[in-house]
């Protein structure tokens, strides 16, 4: 493995945002409510801005929308 935690956790994020599509983050409240509230939407904000500038966001925070993403892609799956 290469990269630090935050670098592979915002890996996995550009692929689960990539796969969920331009909706990703309607997609992430349906699957996830606790990202639908102002402290939800800040998080996603906050997550999505790191990608470009790393020092923005905790692993943390970033962890907590991957795991969300991966369970969307994983119901997302299940229905198909």
């Amino acid at each position: 493995m290469e990269g630090t935690i935050k670098e592979r956790l915002l890996k996995r994020f550009t692929d689960a945002r990539e796969k969920l599509g331009p909706k990703w983050r309607e997609r992430l409240v349906e699957a996830e409510p606790k990202f639908d509230s102002i402290e939800g939407e800040r998080t996603m904000n906050s997550v999505s801005g790191a990608v470009s500038e790393r020092r923005r966001c905790g692993v943390d925070r970033i962890e907590a929308v991957v795991v969300a993403m991966e369970k969307a892609l994983t119901e997302q799956t299940v229905e198909a």
